[in-house]
């Protein structure tokens, strides 16, 4: 499928979107040791900065296109091996790192836990990918010491019978700096409660990025209960 590069934020990989999207609300996602609770020593220089991006197509049907770049003693070697991902450039998998073992976006505020919601790749819970389209990728590089992962979900999609459809009102609703009650979280072998952790915040809600040949897109305002998200807390 052709795919149209948006530009993601400052020191990020640009997202590759379907050419048939009209508009892409973007968000943000800084991964680090600070918020996930981990204790810091001998865990400071992993390090994760994500761009995502909700994107309307020309037909009106939504999907979440996000890439994250890492960087730091990461060791990917066993994601590849499970073969839930695919491996487009280079092939350094970080090994000697820290064993990486699960990737997920999570449901849950700033500081909270909260159940898995998007599973890019798992090898611990037994979750595995949540991607049923098998666009989930992992980019070793040119060997700078970054690695890229990306993937597309569709309304559909998703983890313990939730999918994007369930929170699409939040993310389309929320203003510039705000926090959307959704988290990235990388577990590792040594942290498996996850090592580096990301809330999602949004970058430009209420002014869409119009595609090229697309007129732009106002995300609507949403009132009453109907289309916020599902939000399912742990205890």
């Amino acid at each position: 499928m052709k795919k149209i590069l948006i530009a993601g934020l400052a020191g990020t990989s640009a997202l590759a979107i379907g050419a048939g999207a009209s508009a892409a609300t973007i968000f943000s996602a800084t991964i680090e040791v600070a918020q996930s609770g981990t204790p810091s020593e001998g865990y400071t220089n992993q390090f994760g900065q994500g761009s995502l991006a909700v994107v309307e197509d020309e037909d009106g049907l939504y999907s979440l296109s996000m890439s994250v770049d890492f960087t730091g003693d990461l060791d990917f070697s066993g994601i590849v091996d499970s073969g839930q991902i695919d491996v487009v450039e280079g092939t350094d998998a970080g090994t000697g790192g820290e064993v990486v073992t699960g990737f997920h976006i999570h449901d849950g505020d700033r500081g909270e836990s909260g159940p898995v919601v998007f599973s890019l790749f798992d090898t611990a819970l037994g979750l595995g990918t949540s991607d049923t389209d098998a666009d989930t990728t992992i980019d070793f590089g040119d060997g700078d010491g970054t690695i890229t992962v990306s993937s597309t979900w569709d309304l559909s999609e998703g983890n313990g019978g939730a999918t994007l459809n369930d929170f699409l009102g939040e993310l389309l609703a929320a203003n510039e700096g705000e926090d959307i009650g959704l988290y990235f979280n990388l577990h590792t072998v040594a942290a498996p409660m996850g090592l580096i952790r990301g809330q999602v915040v949004a970058e430009n809600s209420l002014n869409p990025v119009p595609l090229p040949g697309a007129a732009l897109f106002f995300a609507p305002a949403l009132a009453g209960g109907a289309l916020l998200r599902r939000r399912r807390k742990q205890a």
